[in-house]
């Protein structure tokens, strides 16, 4: 049985646990690192329990619900690990970046990607959801595609994104990038938005999480084997592929927007040395 911490704080709660709350402790007992890589949604549904049932336990036990849960198990892993060489880390870095790219392809799906932009050529106005790190990917999303048109945004701030999801019809499009899927105010604005009409289009890690309950076309990016610690910047890149993917996609729809893009590199070119 692996041995942490965290098993041992667990094991002082045992007699204490509900019966659902021992399927989640037997299954943490035999495979806690495979926390790190799944969802909440991916979790209960490997146990059996409801979505609730988990986040209740992880603040039972001490923290301040799953994701802190799923942060403190990865950092208990790596501190079992050998501090390593800076070869071997920027070795490790590379390999990781190389493998999430490579499982990132596999996951694509031609008509997924021909669907989310048939979508956005129709769409009256297209907003990239992120916060966080994934809010910079779509802040990086916008910088492209608005050298395109200028319908499109990014929307990185959860206040402005609650307005925008109430305003929104089907005639728009959110684009909502998020890593584990399970952030909750993306969640909320995502479920109002949909609600009102808008077509959601999910940039995310997992097949099953919190997000795609409200999905109506999931683009899934990978991150096996990557710890949270570390891992953001390679979870990233598998971000910014897909856009790129979308990106050059949408812009061979057109000779228009191949012209449009011409435009605006031309437009700034003063601005260089």
């Amino acid at each position: 049985m692996y041995n942490s911490k965290i098993l041992t704080n667990i094991e002082t709660y045992k007699n204490s646990l509900t019966k659902s709350e021992t399927k989640i402790v037997k299954f943490l007992e035999e495979k806690i690192t495979d926390v790190i890589y799944m969802s909440v949604t991916e979790f209960a549904d490997t146990v059996d329990v409801g979505e609730t049932t988990i986040l209740r336990f992880c603040r039972k036990i001490g923290f301040k619900g799953y994701q802190d849960f799923k942060i403190a198990v990865a950092q208990d892993d790596i501190n079992k690990n050998n501090i390593e060489t800076k070869d071997s880390i920027s070795e490790k870095i590379y390999d990781s970046i190389v493998e999430v790219l490579s499982n990132s392809k596999n996951l694509i799906k031609q008509e997924d990607i021909d669907e989310v932009i048939d979508i956005m050529n129709k769409a009256r106005k297209v907003y990239f959801f992120g916060v966080g790190s994934s809010g910079i990917t779509a802040l990086e999303a916008k910088s492209k595609f608005f050298r395109i048109h200028r319908k499109f945004d990014a929307v990185t701030d959860s206040h402005f994104q609650s307005m925008v999801s109430e305003i929104v019809n089907e005639d728009d499009v959110i684009v909502v990038l998020t890593l584990s899927g399970s952030t909750k105010d993306v969640v909320d604005v995502v479920e109002r938005a949909k609600q009102n009409g808008a077509k959601i289009v999910t940039i995310t890690n997992y097949q099953r999480a919190p997000i795609t309950k409200h999905t109506d076309i999931l683009l899934l990016t990978s991150n096996k084997k990557m710890q949270i610690e570390g891992g953001a910047m390679v979870e990233k890149i598998t971000q910014l592929y897909m856009i790129d993917i979308l990106y050059i996609s949408y812009v061979e729809l057109k000779d228009e927007f191949k012209d449009r893009r011409r435009m605006t590199a031309r437009s700034v070119v003063d601005k260089k040395y």
